[in-house]
């Protein structure tokens, strides 16, 4: 956000928190949102990593229960299905923030 934001506010009278609340801090979030929505789901993603940790996770079950029955297809078409659905359900919630300060902006 440019210093002259805040040179703005003082000149028509707002205290330095004032202008942080009102101009920066929803200029901030509408510019930082969309990176840390996409930093958290590629970190939903890399949890399959985890599973190298021996922490049990989505993949590590999937692998162990396509390793018993030896139907790892249909395991891992159900674990990209709970990637998938938990990704979609963040990606919402992501949205839904990005629209709240859009509008926190505009009103």
């Amino acid at each position: 956000v440019d210093r002259y934001q805040l040179e703005a506010a003082e000149s028509i009278g707002l205290t330095l928190v004032q202008a942080y609340r009102r101009i920066v801090i929803p200029q901030a979030m509408a510019a930082a949102l969309p990176v840390f929505c996409s930093s958290v789901t590629d970190l939903i993603k890399l949890t399959s990593l985890a599973f190298l940790m021996t922490i049990q996770d989505v993949t590590g079950i999937c692998k162990i229960e396509g390793g018993t029955s030896l139907s790892y297809i249909e395991a891992y078409m159900a674990m990209a299905l709970v990637y998938l659905i938990i990704v979609w359900c963040v990606e919402r919630v992501f949205k839904l923030a990005e629209r709240r300060v859009v509008l926190f902006r505009k009103g």
